[in-house]
């Protein structure tokens, strides 16, 4: 009798068995596929283990993963909300969820996964870090920065969030907060390139040109290859140094990596201004000019006006002013257009019309140009007076 019933026992135990064995041969194969990273593959295997298993939270898992790797998001999504359903505490589940609305862009949604995940740990900065990211997206800049910082406070060595910062603080000119930080990050990390960058950014934003130059000469020799934006910062840096003979092979350079802009011609003119090589600054600054698609074009035509002034050609000065005060309609430029047109032409009516125009204008800035165009303004009336030529 007792044999009788093992064996009955056996005879329906087959078919357990039978399942067990083949849910867990489905999973491992999609374990399998999934560390091959052939997701499509390890989707399949781990929907049939799902069918076998009846959705066991950690195959669901498996599944959403796929999914989201997939890019199939909406299914994904549901996935993970199932694996809520048996626990609304998961924090892979919650993590997962949170990432995906934040590649879709649903942050708020991202921002309510967070939320539940600091809930039950209030001390992650991880949490913390992505909610400043999504901040950040949705151009909460108070609340990233507030976000950021707790995120730093619970974990003072992430150089993810120390950048971040970092970059936020440089956007909003606070750059005390932004070079202390970097100060902190490089005691850490004296070779961090990025930080570097930031360092020469942040000095350049305040003019501390030999800051910048001894950090771009850091960063040159810890990498062999001079990017263009570098080579644009020292060029310039150099400029304002008073070192054209530095700046023009600098600058140079950028040119003959095809980086060129308007910006770097124009220091290129005002560099072999400053040596006195005048045919090449005017060449750099007529670059400029038919490169010029911003608000200085102004002030590319009123350097190369000054050049041609110092050649003493009145005639091509006198169109580039003009060509200047189209696009500024910057007053100071109608005492240069009467100074020149008062040494180019003989009949001296448009130089004192010009003079008198600059007056109207009431430049108090300049009390030395207002006071010779009174001076010439007298001087030509009287010439225009007595000039036979000037009758009509």
């Amino acid at each position: 009798m007792t044999r009788i019933l093992i064996l009955i026992g056996l005879l329906f135990a087959v078919p357990l068995f039978g399942q067990l064995a083949n849910e867990d041969t489905l999973c491992q194969k999609g374990n399998r596929f999934l560390g091959l990273f052939q997701y499509e593959q390890a989707l399949a295997a781990y929907l049939q283990c799902q069918d076998s298993s009846n959705s066991s939270p950690t195959v669901l898992l498996k599944i959403a993963q796929c999914q989201t790797q997939l890019g199939q998001w909406r299914n994904a999504e549901e996935s993970y909300q199932r694996v809520l359903q048996y626990d609304s505490t998961s924090v892979v589940a919650l993590n997962q969820l949170a990432r995906l609305y934040q590649k879709t862009a649903q942050y708020k949604k991202a921002l309510q996964q967070y939320a539940r995940l600091v809930a039950q740990d209030s001390s992650n900065s991880f949490y913390f870090k992505n909610m400043g990211k999504i901040a950040v997206q949705l151009a909460d800049i108070p609340t990233a920065l507030s976000l950021y910082e707790t995120a730093r406070h619970y974990n003072p060595a992430d150089m993810d969030v120390l950048t971040q910062l970092v970059r936020i603080y440089q956007e909003l000119q606070l750059y005390p907060k932004a070079d202390s930080l970097i100060r902190n990050g490089l005691a850490m990390e004296p070779e961090n390139l990025k930080l570097l960058q930031y360092q020469v950014v942040s000095a350049y934003k305040q003019k501390k040109y030999n800051a910048v130059q001894s950090s771009i000469d850091h960063i040159f020799a810890l990498q062999s290859d001079s990017s263009a934006y570098l080579l644009k910062l020292l060029g310039v840096s150099y400029f304002h140094l008073e070192k054209p003979e530095l700046a023009i092979p600098i600058l140079q350079q950028v040119v003959a990596k095809k980086q060129d802009s308007e910006i770097i011609h124009y220091y290129l003119g005002l560099c072999y201004q400053a040596q006195n090589d005048f045919k090449q600054s005017l060449h750099h600054f007529e670059q400029a000019i038919n490169r010029g698609v911003s608000e200085h074009l102004g002030t590319y035509y009123t350097n190369q006006a000054i050049v041609l002034e110092q050649q003493g050609n009145h005639g091509e000065a006198i169109r580039a002013f003009q060509a200047a005060y189209k696009s500024t309609k910057d007053q100071i430029l109608l005492y240069h257009l009467a100074r020149n047109y008062d040494a180019y032409y003989k009949n001296k009516k448009t130089a004192l019309r010009y003079y008198q125009r600059y007056l109207e204008a009431n430049d108090t800035a300049n009390a030395a140009f207002s006071d010779y165009s009174e001076h010439r303004i007298t001087e030509l009336q009287k010439i225009i007076h007595f000039d036979l030529d000037s009758l009509e």
